[in-house]
């Protein structure tokens, strides 16, 4: 014989009718709330996550958050911010090629007289520059320093 006082655990006492009239009823995928007096699915209610009561907060850097399989993850990020895993970390805008020096500036793949690409304090330049080739910040290029009379 099933008591009415023990519903899920000691001293929980079953609710006698449910608002579809049915009397007490197993959760299909969530947990009886007695509070909101429904069953709440504690895998995907961002209010309710992982456990009855758990609230999904925003943390830095993010845009929005919802409840998976009863994590809250991240999914969408505040600008400078890079979503991994439904997790908003910074952008290091110092050495990120996607992101140098700001939001969406991509370094370009090679650079004349040069090879490679990278972000170098928030500054595309070469990996490189060819023999006979210089890096000059102030003109953003490989400059050769075999003929330019300013590089000898």
């Amino acid at each position: 014989m099933r008591r009415n006082s023990c519903c899920g655990a000691v001293g929980n006492i079953c609710p006698s009718t449910l608002p579809n009239g049915v009397g007490p009823v197993l959760c299909q995928g969530g947990h009886w709330s007695y509070a909101a007096g429904a069953c709440i699915n504690t895998a995907s209610d961002p209010s309710n996550c992982g456990a009855v009561g758990t609230v999904c907060i925003a943390p830095t850097g993010t845009k929005s958050v919802a409840c998976a399989a009863g994590l809250c993850l991240s999914t969408e990020c505040e600008d400078g911010y890079s979503l991994t895993g439904g997790t908003c970390a910074a952008v290091p805008f110092s050495s990120d090629a996607n992101n140098c020096g700001e939001v969406g500036n991509v370094c370009p793949d090679s650079f004349a007289n040069g090879s490679g690409s990278t972000c170098q304090n928030g500054a595309c330049r070469p990996v490189s520059c060819n023999v006979g080739y210089d890096w000059d910040a102030e003109a953003g290029a490989c400059i050769d320093v075999r003929s330019d009379a300013q590089n000898w």
